[in-house]
């Protein structure tokens, strides 16, 4: 048995995701049979039919490309700055104590807080920006600094040899080794960015940025369409997915 399962682990992996899609379909289903209300919770199948529906209306997807032309520009850019920053924190340990509470102050105040004041302050693109950087700043730079610091202490004395802080020994040398920290941290970054734009849109509300954070927004204060609800709820899974899968297959690109 323990040998039948080491050889078809891989086809048993499989088989636990789609069981544990078909679970999840299940469970569905019977809470919207026992919550009864189908304006309110909807089954599976009308939101799988609604969902199709949706997407039929190009709209849809110009919403897509505003949420995550956003997010993903506001991740690429901060984690630009992160790096960068990072890098000057993991060569002079001065700069890092000096910045340690400001990433502290980031990192514990709730993103709740963060965008009740930019909407007090300002609804135009800055503030999404804002929200994102402040997330995913401190998830990439500390992933930097924590890289560095790890760096074997013989390899930076070999290293002051040739010139710790010349372009070639950080680039060639130091960088490598920061990477194995700084791709997990990536990959958090990207989740947790387009999570908190699209949650910015909602509480937000401008209509100055379409996205699906904005529809949800439709939703919940102007049309009452639940049903639509679970649908853009369904989309965004359904980008998620789409987001690991690339993240995953070029993770494999970069190891072969």
């Amino acid at each position: 048995m323990k040998e039948f399962i080491v050889k078809h682990q891989k086809y048993l992996n499989y088989f636990a995701v789609i069981l544990g899609i078909a679970a999840f379909i299940l469970v569905w289903e019977i809470t919207s049979i026992i919550v009864n209300e189908p304006y309110v919770f909807p089954t599976f199948s009308t939101t799988l039919v609604n969902t199709f529906d949706v997407l039929g209306n190009q709209d849809i997807y110009i919403s897509i490309l505003y949420s995550l032309g956003i997010s993903l520009g506001s991740i690429l850019i901060s984690t630009i700055i992160a790096i960068v920053v990072g890098t000057i924190s993991g060569l002079f340990k001065f700069i890092e104590k000096f910045l340690s509470p400001f990433v502290t102050f980031f990192k514990i105040i709730p993103t709740a807080c963060i965008v009740i004041l930019l909407i007090i302050f300002s609804k135009d693109l800055i503030s999404y920006f804002l929200i994102v950087f402040l997330i995913v700043f401190p998830i990439i730079y500390e992933a930097v600094v924590k890289g560095f610091n790890s760096i074997d202490s013989n390899i930076i004395l070999s290293l002051r040899v040739e010139g710790l802080y010349k372009p070639r020994s950080i680039i060639k040398v130091m960088f490598p080794m920061v990477s194995s920290h700084l791709n997990g941290a990536l990959a958090s970054a990207i989740g947790i960015g387009i999570k908190v734009e699209i949650m910015s849109e909602i509480l937000v509300g401008s209509d100055s940025i379409h996205g699906l954070g904005y529809l949800i927004y439709l939703v919940r204060n102007v049309t009452f369409n639940y049903v639509d609800l679970y649908s853009y709820i369904i989309l965004i899974a359904v980008i998620f997915l789409i987001i690991d899968l690339i993240i995953y297959f070029l993770k494999k690109i970069k190891i072969n």
